[in-house]
């Protein structure tokens, strides 16, 4: 047995030390042949009467030996092996060992009726409320934990794009639709990395559509990190309406918080997020791009932070 510490490229000293004197060599790896071709250029100039036999994805005879296709398991390559060394030497064990194989894939590869328990958002996630859409109105989902929305039947998410893609779909199949207007989910470090472009394109558009933007104040979807860089919600709001946003509303579930500011800014509005559908239902008549700032912290960093003393801890649940 010859196991390979690195693939590529093959070391050739040990292997031609490993291929003197042998016969036949199998080689077992998943995928594409990448031993196994690089073993054959290695050997192409040995004298033909010492140069062994190189089988793997197909045999001598170029039949089909192990597939190249998914993952080999240890029976698939028991198999081999034993169909290999059957030419010389066969036992009552060896037949039994592959009889046990055999009834083993075929207990395996019986259907079952599975439960499927697919991820749901955390205990008190900010998504759970900002991701819903008012009937009658669909939406597009994004890359963060707001994904999950779209295999929640009762959301109408549907597809998803690359970071900084959110929404722009929606450009080419507008014209196309008798639909006059989509949400588009956008989480605030998506937004921050790249989601900015995919606005403005959909402002040069000029498409019917409405970004969700979900101030959650932390990159949940990986473990809590702060935003890789700075990013306030005064930033935010400010930075939307100079890419010419002319309808922005904040949703918090504290808007007393932000009472008085962004006063100065036309058509700029203030919501609870109990009336969030309410406010939905306005914007999916507004002409034109509009933006929704959702602001609230993502759930399983307020329990983080509250454990590090960081977050005054709440009296009433």
């Amino acid at each position: 047995v010859y196991k390979i510490g690195m693939s590529w490229p093959l070391e050739p000293l040990g292997t031609h030390e490993f291929a003197d004197g042998l016969e036949e060599i199998l080689v077992v790896e998943e995928k594409r042949s990448i031993i196994e071709d690089q073993l054959t250029g290695q050997l192409y100039n040995y004298p033909v009467s010492q140069r062994p036999r190189v089988i793997g994805e197909f045999d001598e005879e170029g039949r089909d030996l192990l597939p190249n296709l998914g993952e080999l398991t240890p029976a698939m390559i028991a198999r081999v092996i034993a169909g290999r060394i059957a030419r010389f030497y066969q036992s009552d064990s060896i037949q039994a060992r592959l009889d046990f194989l055999e009834r083993k894939e075929r207990s395996l590869a019986q259907p079952r009726a599975i439960a499927e328990r697919v991820p749901h958002f955390c205990s008190g996630c900010p998504h759970n409320t900002s991701t819903k859409v008012p009937e009658g109105s669909r939406a597009m989902g994004g890359i963060g934990c707001h994904y999950m929305a779209t295999w929640m039947p009762d959301r109408e998410t549907h597809t998803f794009s690359q970071m900084g893609g959110e929404g722009v779909a929606w450009i080419g199949q507008a014209p196309f639709t008798e639909t006059k207007h989509v949400f588009q989910n956008l989480g605030d470090g998506t937004y921050f990395h790249s989601g900015i472009l995919a606005l403005r394109a959909a402002k040069s558009a000029n498409v019917n559509i409405t970004y969700k933007i979900l101030y959650n104040d932390a990159v949940a979807m990986t473990g809590g990190q702060p935003i890789d860089g700075e990013l306030s919600v005064e930033d935010l709001v400010h930075q939307v309406r100079g890419e010419g946003i002319k309808r922005i509303a904040l949703v918090s579930d504290e808007p007393g918080a932000w009472q008085g500011q962004f006063s100065t800014i036309e058509g700029y509005s203030l919501h609870h997020r109990d009336d969030m559908d309410a406010l939905q239902r306005e914007l999916r008549e507004y002409e034109g791009v509009s933006v929704i700032v959702y602001v609230q912290t993502c759930a399983a960093e307020k329990r983080r932070r509250r454990k590090k003393g960081v977050m005054e801890d709440i009296a009433k649940r």
